[in-house]
């Protein structure tokens, strides 16, 4: 597990065909009492800045994307640290982190 939240958690996978390709799968239970997917939500926006992928190169790449009976999955490209890894070693930084992914 590379790192989990309030709505579900993140880890490294490989693919089933080539197993040097590694990729980080976020996956988030569905919940009856929640309406609205987040991650259905950064589905959405990943797929938007796609477009863009040329100027905006710190966003990942989808691989795949889908919903099961009890959850919804995005695959994606493997980077570098979390958020949280880069907070703990720089934490006066976390602003300016914020403002290159927006």
């Amino acid at each position: 597990m590379l790192g989990e939240g309030g709505f579900g958690a993140v880890y490294r996978v490989h693919d089933t065909n080539n197993r040097s390709l590694e990729y980080a799968m976020k996956v988030e239970r569905k919940l009856e009492t929640r309406r609205d997917s987040k991650l259905k939500m950064e589905i959405a926006i990943l797929k938007l800045v796609s477009n863009e992928r040329a100027e905006k190169s710190h966003f990942t790449k989808i691989v795949d994307r889908g919903k099961k009976e009890k959850y919804f999955f995005l695959v994606m490209q493997l980077v570098g640290k979390s958020l949280a890894d880069l907070k703990s070693v720089r934490p006066h930084k976390v602003l300016y982190y914020l403002n290159i992914i927006i």
